[in-house]
């Protein structure tokens, strides 16, 4: 092994130099050996790196406890149709290993700049508290903020095992600029390729035929989709429940 290699190689324990391990959070190596790769978001963070719900254009909802301090996942996703056995680890609690499959559904809705998500498990269990929405970061050069939104889209299709990806497509199309097309087609590119980079299958519906699927009038869709789930509406539900409303679609058919 050459002294370069040797300087590339990560310190045992899975850290990496300059970024130390968050307590509580054990990192699960694949199994040919690879140390993990590093989140984008973490690089030339110099010693105060920040934490995984702290990055730039994603916010994740924390349980309804929102004083208390958030569970950590790291999990492994494996290919559709298969399962391996994860660990959750929390600090100060034994491991508790359970097994994680992907066949969840993740909607999403583009309003502006913003991708709105929701996810669904199969047939109808929204899960909401998983993650709220994603943006894209201030860079001005276009074809890197699209590389680094693509990247944390990649991430969330891995970390919550999800299946199925659904864009919702928008009840109008007049008075566009080029601009607000721009932005839309970006987004939902960037969800695509994601997908379909890791095999998983996409769809564009409508949310008139999603309504018709689940039984219930567009029109109302705001009051009558959480009284449907028996769930609460949470900040900013009239961008959001369109994702909602496109995940539960595709989730009862599959």
């Amino acid at each position: 092994m050459t002294a370069a290699e040797d300087h590339r190689r990560p310190p045992a324990g899975g850290a990496l130099p300059g970024h130390p391990q968050s307590q509580g959070v054990r990192t699960i190596r694949p199994r040919d050996g690879r140390a993990p790769s590093l989140p984008a978001e973490f690089e030339d963070a110099g010693d105060h790196p920040r934490r995984p719900d702290e990055r730039s254009g994603v916010r994740i909802l924390r349980p309804d406890d929102r004083s208390g301090e958030p569970r950590r996942q790291v999990r492994q996703v494996p290919p559709p149709g298969e399962t391996l056995e994860a660990a959750v680890v929390e600090a100060g609690d034994e491991e508790v290993v359970h097994t994680a499959t992907r066949n969840r559904v993740l909607g999403v809705n583009i309003a502006g700049a913003v991708a709105h998500l929701a996810v669904v498990e199969p047939p109808d269990r929204a899960v909401l508290d998983l993650v709220d929405q994603l943006g894209p970061a201030d860079e001005t050069d276009d074809s890197t903020r699209l590389a680094n939104f693509a990247a944390r889209t990649g991430r969330i299709l891995d970390d919550l095992g999800i299946a199925v990806v659904v864009v919702a497509r928008p009840l109008r199309y007049t008075n566009w600029t080029y601009a607000n097309a721009f932005e839309r087609v970006s987004l939902e590119t960037c969800f695509m390729l994601e997908a379909h980079r890791r095999s998983l299958r996409f769809e564009s519906i409508g949310q008139n035929h999603a309504a018709n699927v689940i039984g219930l009038p567009i029109q109302q869709l705001t009051d009558s989709l959480p009284a449907r789930l028996r769930i609460p509406k949470t900040p900013d539900w009239q961008n959001r429940y369109p994702a909602l409303l496109v995940a539960l679609a595709v989730a009862l058919e599959m």
